[in-house]
């Protein structure tokens, strides 16, 4: 997994995802782009890849037999960066019988 500049990104989670029965496998990557995810049965399977301030990639391939390795290319785009403010101000309360203006 590298991102838009070719730079590896460590701590990646792949996840495959068989589509007949649900089977999950998991991994993380690391430093050196290379991440590999054993015993997968011959079916149709969805892989995902989740990281830290990128966006979410998903792709179904499917897996022809349990011998070939096939190797996938994920290069993540960088994710939007969300933040929230919340300003509280209390109001002055405001004296209707009274014309005078004071503050306190």
């Amino acid at each position: 997994m590298v991102d838009s500049s070719q730079a590896a990104v460590v701590g990646a989670k792949v996840v495959a995802t068989s589509q007949q029965t649900n089977f999950t496998r998991e991994a993380v990557t690391n430093r050196r782009r290379e991440l590999s995810i054993f015993r997968l049965a011959p079916e149709t399977y969805t892989i995902t890849v989740t990281a830290p301030g990128f966006q979410n990639y998903a792709q179904t391939r499917r897996r022809r037999n349990s011998e070939h390795h096939r190797r996938v290319n994920v290069a993540l785009a960088v994710g939007q960066v969300t933040e929230t403010l919340t300003v509280e101000a209390l109001a002055q309360a405001l004296q209707a019988d009274r014309s005078e203006i004071r503050s306190e």
